[in-house]
């Protein structure tokens, strides 16, 4: 098994910080942010997410739950975020190319997709030191351990996502623990590694013939 490789470092040393990026989005340093980084569709399932934020905010003062991209649903999930008066604490990015300085001001990743591949974004948010909370689907779960290096909630569980969100956000202890245990095993996406593996493997091919 070869991995697809991501630039680690890219998303280990920001070229913004996070303060920076806080105040473009209009959100104070001492707030919580809840973000993903996905594509409106059905099969990342946004109105989870909406209806997750939702439940927290009621539950926590001075949070904020970001999406980072777009995609067919965007006018739905606007509309979806002030239908439940969430829509002061919801923002919206659209599309951006600085994904790993947003990163950066996240306290929280969550990715509420009902089935995956191998979603590149998880490393990637590991990699920045952002804990992950995701749905319990094939791609998600090869990647994240649950109560190790993540927190895996079934697809859909909207009081059991709300619950690790509070969780993580209310104490520090697990969301540092789950951040260690990230960097040691997020190295596996490091895009050096997959280079030299393939190149090892081109080479074993080529003594074989």
């Amino acid at each position: 098994l070869i991995r697809s490789g991501i630039e680690l470092d890219r998303f280990r040393t920001p070229q913004r910080s996070s303060g920076q990026i806080r105040t473009e989005l209009g959100i104070s340093n001492d707030a919580v942010v809840v973000g993903t980084v996905t594509r409106l569709s059905p099969q990342k399932s946004p109105f989870t997410f909406v209806q997750t934020a939702a439940k927290v905010i009621n539950q926590k003062h001075n949070i904020y739950f970001v999406i980072v991209g777009d995609g067919p649903l965007r006018p739905e999930i606007e509309k979806y975020s002030r239908v439940m008066k969430i829509q002061d604490r919801f923002i919206l990015t659209g599309i951006r190319r600085d994904v790993p300085e947003l990163l950066s001001a996240f306290n929280v990743f969550l990715l509420t997709s009902l089935w995956e591949g191998l979603p590149r974004v998880i490393p990637q948010a590991m990699a920045a030191g952002v804990p992950v909370i995701a749905s319990n689907v094939d791609g998600n779960a090869e990647i994240i351990k649950n109560n190790s290096n993540g927190i895996l909630v079934e697809a859909n569980n909207i009081d059991k996502m709300a619950m690790a969100i509070l969780e993580l956000t209310n104490g520090m202890h697990k969301t540092l623990f789950l951040k260690e245990k990230a960097f040691e095993t997020v190295g596996e996406f490091c895009v050096y590694k997959m280079v030299d593996e393939i190149q090892k493997l081109y080479k074993s091919l080529a003594i074989s013939c």
